[in-house]
């Protein structure tokens, strides 16, 4: 299976005014997006609460953007502690 990120003139395309809240995930890391803080920033203009689900792998990376991003929400998923629990989910 390849996994995908939506591409930034599609995501344009949304009418986030239409929404109080849009929560970004999908069946990969959204943080490896190479647009996902200029997404997050379009959905604020619009005056959405933007919320993102993540693993928490690139937090140390993108953490200070995120914030000035004006994100509403950071969730953080973890499948298990354990690395070898983590790698079978």
């Amino acid at each position: 299976m390849v996994y995908k990120h939506m591409i930034l003139e599609t995501f344009k395309k949304i009418p986030f005014k239409l929404f109080r809240y849009a929560h970004l995930q999908g069946w990969s890391e959204p943080l490896l997006n190479p647009d996902i803080i200029e997404i997050v920033e379009i959905a604020k203009k619009e005056g959405c609460l933007v919320g993102i689900t993540i693993n928490g792998i690139l937090l140390d990376e993108l953490a200070g953007d995120l914030v000035r991003s004006g994100i509403d929400l950071v969730a953080v998923s973890i499948a298990s502690p354990n690395a070898e629990i983590h790698k079978k989910n």
